[in-house]
């Protein structure tokens, strides 16, 4: 019997219920590359405002050498994309450290070509599934087969500073659109969420 098997038996034998089987993803070796130790992911974050959605900010999150997740807090590395796919200059990691590649790959020279497909994919998804919600980052692969594959989808906290740093400001030429509809609503949180004091 190998050993994950024993592991999974023991975990099996352990717990009363209630599990939570996911499918054996196969990375694309287009993302595989930059780290083939985690899954590397890209974050499309849509606007849906106005009657109009589209892709705002589109970012490469790639793990750190060993690492199984991509998160910067974790050693990883983001690095902005173009609509058509290119990868921009520099990547930068939490502490703010700047990349031009990784594995020899140079970013500025790369182009990940299944990123228009991908962004449509996250515009109809908004428009179709979630016309409620304005903003939404989606994590997306890209399986062995070439299909893309959202594993998670985020309404909040959707990591600003790092991906401002990798791909410029979040709502790009939509920034004032964004502003001007925040500044009509009122800021009705009871608290902040730096401390419990209500406000």
């Amino acid at each position: 019997m190998g050993q994950r098997k024993k592991i999974i038996l023991n975990a099996i034998r352990h717990r009363a219920g209630n599990f939570v089987i996911q499918e054996f993803l196969h990375e694309h070796e287009t993302l595989q590359r930059f780290n083939s130790s985690s899954v590397n992911t890209i974050r499309i974050q849509t606007l849906y405002l106005n009657g109009k959605c589209t892709a705002v900010t589109t970012i490469l999150r790639m793990g750190g050498d060993g690492a199984e997740v991509d998160n910067a807090c974790s050693g990883g590395i983001s690095v902005g994309i173009h609509p058509d796919g290119r990868l921009y200059e520099f990547g930068y990691d939490n502490q703010t450290n700047q990349y031009r590649g990784k594995k020899g790959i140079v970013f500025k020279d790369t182009v990940i070509d299944q990123i228009p497909n991908l962004i449509n994919t996250a515009i109809e998804a908004h428009v179709n599934e979630f016309p409620l919600c304005k903003y939404i980052g989606w994590d997306f692969i890209i399986d062995k087969d070439d299909n893309p594959i959202c594993i998670e989808l985020n309404s909040c906290q959707n990591g600003h500073l790092i991906f401002q740093l990798s791909a410029g400001p979040t709502f790009g030429e939509r920034t004032q659109e964004v502003i001007d509809y925040c500044k009509d609503k009122p800021f009705t949180y009871k608290q902040t969420s730096f401390s419990n004091t209500p406000r």
